[in-house]
């Protein structure tokens, strides 16, 4: 418990080194049974390692942390239905989701950034978010990432798709002319150049 606590502050501090050696030593604690944990405790610190290693930068290795989150979380969910969907461990997955987008876009894998960002964008639209595990300004981080993923993947397929979600933080925040650039230019890519030009 002590080790999960460090490493909960260091990382926090920035202290990312610090954070994910005793995150790692608590790790081998659980598999080697010298700790009694639970189930959340196992996804959420499998969620923090691949927190940290993005922020460190560690894409590949953040992916598959998470990973391990998505699978456990879906061997809690059939064991225990419907409670499975219900608890904290849920919010935990959907997070999960966004995390991974975050960790696939910087390895230019941006099929998977699209498949995860939406189902978080579900999960946020059925109120099951933990928004606590998110970043800072998340609502205008995920549309922004979610489109640079729509763009990138496959424009012709996602290019409506993409000018709705543009329109979208255009509104949300009309101050950010970055985003009324992203607008324009997929209302000229998707062929509406009076909508673009204005």
């Amino acid at each position: 418990a002590f080790l999960y606590g460090a490493a909960t502050s260091q990382a926090v501090l920035g202290d990312l080194e610090a954070a994910l050696q005793n995150f790692k030593m608590y790790e081998k604690a659980i598999k080697q049974g010298n700790f009694v944990f639970n189930p959340t405790q196992d996804m959420l610190l499998s969620f923090n390692i691949g927190q940290t290693l993005v922020r460190m930068q560690r894409d590949d290795e953040a992916v598959a942390a998470f990973q391990a989150v998505f699978a456990k979380g879906v061997e809690f969910s059939e064991k225990h239905k419907p409670e499975g969907e219900k608890s904290e461990r849920r919010g935990t997955v959907i997070a999960a989701h966004y995390w991974t987008a975050v960790a696939a876009g910087a390895l230019g894998r941006y099929q998977e950034v699209v498949a995860h960002l939406e189902s978080f964008e579900a999960a946020v639209a059925a109120g099951t978010c933990d928004e606590s595990l998110l970043e800072t300004g998340w609502q205008e981080r995920y549309r922004a990432r979610l489109i640079r993923g729509l763009l990138r993947s496959d424009p012709r397929k996602h290019m409506q798709t993409a000018v709705s979600h543009a329109t979208v933080l255009c509104q949300v925040a009309p101050e950010n002319p970055m985003y009324r650039r992203v607008l324009a230019d997929c209302l000229f890519n998707s062929g509406d150049l009076t909508a673009a030009a204005a």
